[in-house]
């Protein structure tokens, strides 16, 4: 059966968290690395799913309460402290010592705090979506004005806009933005960090980018007929621009970590895990959706029964 999905604003969700390879300041995924700084604030893949959970130096900062109403960090050992309660809080970056988070209680728009949970202030005064913390930048897009891409400083805390087009499912990485742009039929594009050299990469919808290792995963929709639309995972060499699918079923909440592919199975409404080559293809648990993945555990949303309620989970990775 397949699964319908609508964002919406104060969606909350349940986060899986799965260990993945840590970089600087312990956040898995990193490689970004310009003339305009190192390091990043959290994984692509986490990003392109609301950004629940951030791993930083071996703790997570994550969504927490039964709604993922609260902003929390979890120990190593498991301890949870809740830093802020009631923010909704999304798209999660950590970075040097300083936690940046979208408030969901506040028009999404953009604030930060201290690691401790001290100093919180709104920084930005827009709604952002899909928040790259890059080096000395943050990038995002703005709902309210059709997704107009813009890039901030962390310090001057000064929005310019760079493209005044839709860009959802933003990567920062290896010096480039690459999103799905709504402007031109969902396509995949990339850019220079500064907004310039724009280059449409395919000709589809492509949703949940993840870039990694010369390759983005995405799930492509192509519409076949009235009543049926191929929504499958596909993986394109960025050198060549070659892409091919890598399963058979309807996919999203596509994160890309560790050498594994995390991604919802909507025909079946199932977690599934693979190879990124496609291979070793299986189940890997009950249904859940804006899968997360850091420090050792999984975040997502479930829900349950007739009504259709959501949960907000944490689960140890299998």
């Amino acid at each position: 059966m397949r699964t319908i999905k609508k964002i919406a604003a104060g969606l909350a969700f349940i986060l899986i968290l799965s260990g993945c390879n840590s970089g600087s300041g312990g956040i898995s995924g990193v490689g970004n690395t310009s003339a305009e700084g190192t390091g990043r604030g959290n994984t692509l893949g986490n990003i392109v799913n609301y950004g629940s959970a951030a791993e930083y130096e071996n703790e997570i900062y994550c969504q927490y309460g039964d709604k993922g109403e609260d902003l929390a960090k979890i120990a190593k050992d498991g301890t949870v402290e809740t830093l802020k309660e009631d923010v909704s809080p999304y798209f999660i970056n950590v970075i040097d010592d300083t936690v940046y988070y979208v408030n969901g209680s506040d028009n999404f728009r953009l604030y930060q705090m201290n690691t401790d949970g001290s100093d919180d202030k709104k920084i930005c005064d827009f709604s952002a979506y899909y928040v790259n913390v890059v080096g000395n930048n943050i990038y995002f897009s703005d709902p309210t004005e059709d997704y107009y891409l813009y890039k901030m400083d962390r310090t001057e805390l000064s929005p310019n806009v760079l493209l005044e087009e839709n860009c959802q499912y933003l990567n920062v990485t290896d010096g480039y933005i690459y999103y799905s742009n709504g402007s031109n039929g969902g396509a995949m594009y990339r850019c220079d960090l500064n907004g310039e050299n724009e280059t449409m990469l395919n000709k589809v919808r492509s949703h949940y980018i993840n870039i990694d290792g010369g390759y983005a995963y995405y799930s492509a929709w192509y519409v076949k007929d009235e009543d049926f639309t191929d929504r499958r995972i596909y993986k394109m060499d960025l050198s060549s621009g070659e892409a091919e699918p890598i399963n058979d079923c309807e996919s999203g909440d596509i994160n890309v970590c560790g050498g594994k592919i995390y991604y919802t199975n909507w025909d079946e409404n199932k977690i599934m895990v693979m190879n990124t080559d496609g291979s070793d293809n299986r189940e890997y648990g009950e249904y859940g959706t804006y899968i997360n993945v850091a420090g050792g555990k999984m975040f997502c949303i479930r829900y349950l029964g007739e009504n259709k309620t959501l949960s907000f989970t944490v689960q140890d990775m299998k």
